[in-house]
C-alpha cells in the first residue's frame, strides 16, 4: 500500500515540468492536444461530452472504496488536503480538477473528454441536465453517511496507515490524526441524500444573494483587482492555514456553493457533480485575471512556488501530473470563451497604465473599526464605524467615474494626494461562524440609514453577502473565518445617486437565514478593515 502514496509536489515544479512537456499524453498513447472545455450551457456545447461525463461517473461510482478513482474517494481528497482562505486555494484546485478531468477520460472510455465549465454569470440557475440520472446527487446511485462509512472505513484505515511523512503532517494539521477523526469530520456535515440539494428542477435559480455574486458587474470588478492576495487570498505559512478569503472566493465561490447548498456546503461537495463545473469556471476566470497581467501567475513570493500539494496519486501510485497551472496554459488546456473574457485588453491596458504611473505600488492603506466583538443577529445589523482618509475617498471617487466636481464633494476641500490613487477600496471582516454555519449568511451593506430585515439586496447600499463554506476544525486553529468583499460596486452606485459615504464609513452586517426571525446567534463580528489597494 505504501507505494501508493507520493512524498509531495510543488506548485513551482509542476509548472516547469509542464512547460518542458508540451503536451499531454492520452491513455492510448501517443501525444495530443489538450481539448477545449466548453460552457455547459453554450449554444454548441457537445452532447457527447455530457455522456462522456455521466458514464464516468457511473463506473467511478461502482469502483471498490479501495480504488482511489473510486467518486467518494476523489471527494476525501478535498476533505484531506484542498486549501481555503489562502493563497493555494487556485493553484491546488487547478491541479485537483486536472487530475480528475485525466480519470474521467480513462474511465469513459473517451480520450478527448474535456471537463465542462458552469457559467453561473451568464447562466445564474443549475443547468437543467444535472437533474438526471447520476449527474443528480439525490439520485439512487448515491449513499447516505452510515453505508459510506461501513464501506470505506476499512480501506481508509490501510490508507492512512500507509501516508509518507509529508502526508501525515498535513492530515495531521487539518484534524485527522486517525481514520476516526476523518469519518466524524465527514459525517458531520454529511447530508441525506433526499437533501442532498436545496435546488430542485422546478426551481433551479440560484438565490438572490448567490445571484449578486456572479453578476457581471461584480466579475468585472473582481478581475479588475491587481494584487494576486485581493483577487484570490491571502498570503499563508502553509496550504490549510486560513488567513483569509479574497474577493473570488470570498464572493463567486462561496456564494454559489452555498446557494446550490447540500452536499455543496461543505468540503465534501465534490459528491455533487456540478462541483467540477463550479470549480471549472473559477479555473476559467484565473486564467482570465493573469492574461490580463501578461501570465502574471500569483504572487512574486518563493514560497508560493515551493509549497507542496501532497494528495494527488494516480491509479498506480504515482504522482499525478498537475500541469497547466499557469496562465499561458503550457500543456494545451484551453477554455471556450465566457462571461469576463472580453475584459482581457482592457485589464491589459490598466496594468501597463498603473506600472508606468507606479512602478513600485504602494502597500495597502488599512482603516481599522474601532470597534469589535459585537454580536451577531438575525434581521438585525450591527454597525461597525470605520474613519477613511479624505484623500483616499476622493482619489476613488475620481477612478469611479464621479469627476473632480463629485470627488471634491465627498471632502471638501479636494485633498491633494500624491499618485496613484487607489483602485479599489475592500472590507475585510473576521467573524466567528455560528454553530451551523451553513444554514446562516451575512448581509453586508455600508452607510444604509433604513437598513432592516426586509431591505432587498438590490439597493444601492448593499456590498455583498458571505456565506460559510467548509468550516473545519482545524489543528492549532480557531472558528474565526476572515471574507473580502470589493466595496466599488457599491460605491459607484452611491456616487451615481449622491449618496457617497463621507469620512466615517457604517459598515453593516446582519446574520440571515430562511425564516429571518430576529435571533442572537453564538457568533461575533470580530473585526472589520477598509483598505486601499
Amino acid at each position: 500500500m505504501a507505494r501508493n502514496m507520493t512524498t509531495g509536489i510543488t506548485r513551482r515544479g509542476v509548472v516547469k515540468g509542464a512547460a518542458a512537456a508540451g503536451l499531454v499524453l492520452s491513455t492510448t498513447g501517443g501525444a495530443r492536444a489538450q481539448p477545449l472545455r466548453q460552457s455547459v450551457t453554450a449554444p454548441d456545447f457537445r452532447q457527447a461530452t455530457l455522456d462522456s461525463y455521466k458514464r464516468a461517473i457511473a463506473n467511478m461510482l461502482a469502483l471498490p472504496p479501495s480504488d482511489p478513482r473510486n467518486w467518494y474517494r476523489q471527494a476525501m481528497i478535498h476533505v484531506l488536503d484542498c486549501p481555503h482562505d489562502n493563497w493555494w486555494f487556485l493553484p491546488w484546485h487547478r491541479g485537483y480538477i486536472l487530475n480528475f478531468e485525466r480519470i474521467c477520460r480513462q474511465l469513459s472510455g473517451d480520450p478527448d473528454f474535456a471537463l465542462p465549465y458552469w457559467d453561473w454569470t451568464a447562466t445564474p440557475q443549475l443547468p437543467d441536465m444535472f437533474f438526471d440520472d447520476v449527474l443528480n446527487p439525490a439520485s439512487a446511485s448515491y449513499v447516505d453517511f452510515n453505508s459510506l462509512q461501513d464501506a470505506f472505513r476499512g480501506p481508509m484505515t490501510d490508507f492512512m496507515a500507509a501516508l509518507s511523512a509529508d502526508q501525515m503532517k498535513s492530515a495531521s494539521a487539518r484534524g485527522f490524526a486517525t481514520v476516526d477523526d476523518l469519518m466524524a469530520d465527514i459525517g458531520s456535515t454529511f447530508v441525506p441524500v433526499a437533501n442532498a440539494r436545496a435546488l430542485t428542477r422546478q426551481s433551479p435559480a440560484l438565490p438572490d444573494f448567490a445571484q449578486q455574486a456572479v453578476a457581471i458587474n461584480v466579475i468585472l470588478d473582481t478581475l479588475g483587482l491587481t494584487r494576486f492576495e485581493d483577487f484570490a487570498s491571502s498570503s499563508a505559512m502553509f496550504h490549510l492555514d486560513r488567513p483569509g478569503a479574497g474577493q473570488l472566493e470570498s464572493q463567486p465561490h462561496n456564494n454559489v456553493h452555498g446557494g446550490v447548498s447540500g452536499m455543496m456546503g461543505d468540503f465534501m461537495s465534490p459528491v455533487d457533480p456540478i462541483f467540477w463545473l463550479h470549480h471549472a469556471n473559477l479555473d476559467r476566470l484565473w486564467g482570465v485575471w493573469a492574461r490580463g497581467r501578461g501570465g502574471q501567475l500569483g504572487p512574486d513570493d518563493a514560497s508560493w512556488g515551493a509549497e507542496k500539494f501532497v494528495f494527488f496519486v494516480d491509479q498506480a501510485g504515482n504522482p499525478a501530473p498537475t500541469d497547466a497551472m499557469g496562465a499561458s496554459n503550457p500543456s494545451g488546456v484551453q477554455y471556450q470563451p465566457g462571461s469576463g473574457d472580453n475584459a482581457v485588453p482592457a485589464i491589459a491596458a490598466a496594468t501597463a497604465a498603473l506600472a508606468a504611473a507606479a512602478p513600485r505600488r504602494p502597500a495597502p492603506q488599512i482603516f481599522n473599526s474601532t470597534q469589535a466583538g459585537q454580536t451577531l443577529r438575525v434581521a438585525q445589523a450591527v454597525t461597525m464605524p470605520v474613519t477613511v482618509s479624505p484623500a483616499v475617498l476622493q482619489g476613488l471617487a475620481l477612478r469611479l467615474g464621479g469627476g473632480a466636481a463629485a470627488a471634491a464633494a465627498v471632502v471638501a476641500p479636494l485633498t491633494a494626494m500624491a499618485p496613484p490613487a487607489p483602485s479599489h477600496l475592500m472590507a475585510r471582516i473576521r467573524v466567528t461562524a455560528p454553530p451551523r454555519a451553513q444554514d446562516y449568511r451575512l448581509r453586508v451593506f455600508v452607510n444604509c440609514p433604513y437598513l432592516s430585515a426586509g431591505t432587498p439586496l438590490s439597493d444601492a447600499h448593499y456590498v455583498g453577502s458571505i456565506a460559510f463554506f467548509g468550516n473545519h476544525r482545524h489543528a492549532g486553529g480557531g472558528s474565526s473565518s476572515t471574507f473580502t468583499l470589493l466595496l466599488n460596486p457599491a460605491l459607484s452606485r452611491l456616487l451615481a445617486t449622491g449618496q457617497y459615504p463621507g469620512e466615517q464609513f457604517r459598515l453593516q452586517v446582519m446574520a440571515a437565514n430562511e425564516k429571518m426571525e430576529p435571533q442572537t446567534l453564538d457568533a461575533r463580528v470580530e473585526q472589520v478593515q477598509i483598505y486601499a489597494v
